[in-house]
C-alpha cells in the first residue's frame, strides 16, 4: 500500500472549521481541492481523537521492523488487545473433559476395593448415572491416575479336596522302586 502524504496542521483545522460550519464532504473537497476521502478521514480522526495533531506514535511498519516480525502480526495484535483490552490467550479453550473429578474419583476407589473390575462394568456404572463414556476413557483415565492394569499369576486351579487327595497320592508313592516308575522299555522283544 502506497503511503498517503500528510496534510499540514493548517489545512486539517480549515476542514474542520469548514466542517463544523455545516459544509459537506463534497464542497469542502471542491473549495480545497482535496479528495473526498481525504476529507472524511479529517473528519473521522477529529471525531475519534478529538484533535487534528498527529499523534506520537510508531506505526505498524516501524514497529515491526523493531521487533523483526510481520507487519500482519503486529496488526492482529493492536486488534485482538482493542477488541479484548489484552493480548493474553484467554483461557476456556480445548475440548472439555469427559469425566468429572468426582467421578474420577469413584473409579479410582471402586478399581482399589475391587481390583477385577473391567473397564466394561464401569462404563456402565457409569451410564446408569448419567455419563457416557467409552470403555477405552476409563482405561485411559485409570492410567492416568496411576492404576495400571496388570494380568493376574498364572497358577493350577486346585480346590482343597484335590491338594489333599494329591498329596495323599505323593506319600504313599515316595517310597516305590525305580523299576516301578518305568512304563516301557526298549530292550524288549516284540512279535
Amino acid at each position: 500500500m502506497v503511503k498517503s502524504r500528510e496534510w499540514s496542521r493548517k489545512t486539517r483545522e480549515e476542514v474542520i472549521t469548514l466542517h463544523r460550519k455545516g459544509n459537506g464532504y463534497k464542497k469542502i473537497a471542491k473549495m480545497l481541492n482535496i479528495p473526498r476521502e481525504t476529507i472524511g478521514s479529517i473528519i473521522r480522526k477529529f471525531k475519534a481523537k478529538g484533535t487534528v495533531e498527529t499523534l506520537p506514535g510508531n506505526g505498524y511498519k516501524k514497529i515491526a521492523k523493531m521487533l523483526n516480525i510481520p507487519r500482519e502480526t503486529i496488526g492482529s495484535i493492536i486488534r485482538k488487545f482493542k477488541a479484548k483490552g489484552t493480548v493474553e490467550t484467554l483461557p476456556g479453550r480445548g475440548r472439555k473433559k469427559m469425566l468429572t473429578s468426582t467421578a474420577v474419583r469413584y473409579l479410582k476407589r471402586r478399581v482399589e476395593k475391587s481390583p477385577r473390575v473391567t473397564a466394561e462394568e464401569l462404563r456402565k456404572d457409569l451410564s446408569d448415572v448419567g455419563t457416557e463414556v467409552s470403555a477405552q476413557t476409563i482405561r485411559r483415565t485409570l492410567r492416568n491416575e496411576g492404576l495400571h492394569a496388570r494380568t493376574p499369576r498364572r497358577t493350577s486351579l486346585l480346590s482343597p479336596k484335590n491338594k489333599k487327595s494329591r498329596l495323599q497320592y505323593a506319600k504313599s508313592h515316595v517310597d516305590k522302586p525305580r523299576k516301578f516308575w518305568i512304563v516301557f522299555c526298549g530292550l524288549m522283544k516284540q512279535n
